[in-house]
């Protein structure tokens, strides 16, 4: 599905982290790309409501997992748009798991309603609780961090611990994005993001018998000085590995080339929607 154009912008200034080291769970959530409220976060909300199905529940809210979730923030946002469309609350609803291996971030999880943490990466979700606990499995922007060798055995514990009839979404980008991105992090970012259809293949061995793949479009912009902030600040794991001062030779490469305006992107996502019989 290709959404209707749009365009968002961001305002705020995240702190910078050191090399080696992500945003943390605050500042992570200031990104134009993970704050709540904001135009971006509608509109991928909007899309994944779509996606899973969670804006036409009728009974209690299906049992959802979210892994790699973060802080939550995403996972509560969608939690209370399934309630706002069903119209009523229902103390059968069961509680979302939100799955990540940071505790920073996992510290922030429980301070929304109806959410519980679990300290675990995508491969040790896999492996560990029992069968068919969840109607739905949500794996947003992280799927590209797991190894190969371990993609198999992910698929193959999440459709396990999926019930019939559930629903895993896999939201991931492409290796060639629009983004401004400094020529060395474009670099990195197309070496660590795989295409879709490793994932597609490896949910298939995994167990699940289809995979549809669609895409969600987007005109987005940012004023040049918070962008530069958010690469300061780590904000996407491609940054991770740069030094302070690499960094800041990437800013300034951006900055001759663009200016010192707002600038524009395109913003495209792939959806890849797995169903367990």
């Amino acid at each position: 599905h290709k959404s209707a154009s749009m365009t968002g912008s961001y305002l705020s200034v995240p702190t910078p982290a050191s090399k080696g080291e992500c945003a943390s769970g605050e500042e992570y959530e200031k990104s134009m790309f993970y704050e709540s409220g904001s135009d971006y976060q509608e509109w991928l909300l909007d899309a994944v409501t779509r996606s899973l199905g969670t804006d036409k529940v009728e009974g209690a809210l299906p049992a959802l997992a979210d892994v790699g979730g973060g802080t939550g923030n995403f996972t509560a946002d969608l939690r209370r748009a399934a309630i706002k469309a069903r119209g009523a609350s229902n103390k059968e609803d069961p509680t979302w798991v939100v799955a990540d291996p940071v505790p920073e971030q996992l510290a922030l999880v429980e301070k929304h309603d109806g959410l519980v943490a679990e300290l675990a990466d995508a491969v040790e979700f896999a492996q560990g609780g029992g069968s068919a606990e969840f109607d739905l499995a949500l794996i947003k922007e992280v799927i590209h961090l797991v190894d190969d060798k371990d993609l198999d055995g992910v698929f193959a514990g999440i459709f396990r611990r999926l019930r019939s009839g559930g629903r895993c979404l896999v939201v991931t980008r492409p290796q060639e994005v629009d983004y401004p991105l400094p020529a060395q992090a474009r670099a990195v970012w197309k070496q660590n993001q795989p295409p879709a259809q490793r994932f597609v293949d490896a949910a298939t061995r995994g167990g699940f018998k289809s995979a549809v793949v669609s895409q969600e479009e987007r005109q987005s912009s940012c004023d040049s000085e918070q962008w530069c902030a958010m690469i300061r600040a780590r904000f996407w794991s491609t940054f991770t590995d740069f030094s302070d001062e690499d960094l800041e030779r990437g800013v300034q490469e951006l900055l001759d080339e663009r200016g010192s305006d707002t600038w524009e992107f395109k913003e495209l996502l792939c959806f890849i929607v797995m169903d367990k019989p």
